[in-house]
């Protein structure tokens, strides 16, 4: 009588080479995990960024992009804590409600490793009626957004005065480039 299936023999044989390959695939899968939630933390800001200009042209008043860890007031101490767009009627750069300053939308603490920094852009960015930023006045600033401080794999946004847009890697290495009007130069740092 012939019996059909397998060997306990064979199913151990199988089940050890199943593991070793989930083995080998489960750290790239962390990585490309980590690759989109930068991307989506890059996404976010740049949605804010564009928000905040309609808003600031649409109501004509200044719109003001702050550091928030409550989404109730401006009491964040970096830009991964969280941020809030509101309307700042008297340009202080302060959400006052009692000034009649209005939130409008906020935004979620990003992921507990990740750190996002600027060169020049410390905890608010102000847009006046015009759709324009106060600063920086000529020059583009460059946000990173890291991971566990990690300079590769890291992402970037540029700002100017009118947009924000992800930065570019022209070299291939995996290390988002500031640039300026002819060249490009790698992030050097995941810190202010």
């Amino acid at each position: 009588m012939k019996r059909s299936g397998f060997t306990f023999i064979e199913l151990l044989v199988t089940l050890s080479i199943a593991s070793i390959g989930f083995m080998f695939a489960a750290p790239s899968f962390e990585n490309i995990m980590e690759d989109v939630q930068l991307r989506n933390a890059v996404s976010q800001f740049t949605s804010t960024f564009s928000y905040a200009r309609a808003e600031a042209l649409r109501k004509g008043k200044a719109i003001t992009i702050c550091q928030s860890s409550t989404g109730l007031d401006c009491d964040g101490t970096n830009w991964e804590d969280g941020w809030l767009v509101f309307t700042d009627h008297d340009y202080d750069e302060n959400y006052e409600p009692s000034d009649g300053d209005e939130i409008l939308r906020i935004w979620e603490t990003l992921p507990a490793s990740f750190t996002m920094n600027s060169d020049n852009i410390q905890t608010t960015i102000v847009f006046s009626p015009s759709g324009t930023l106060y600063e920086p006045k000529n020059s583009k600033s460059i946000i990173s957004i890291c991971s566990e401080n990690n300079l590769v794999g890291s992402k970037g946004i540029i700002l100017t005065r009118i947009m924000a847009y992800p930065a570019r890697d022209t070299n291939d290495n995996d290390i988002p480039e500031s640039e300026t009007a002819t060249t490009y130069t790698d992030l050097t740092s995941c810190d202010p």
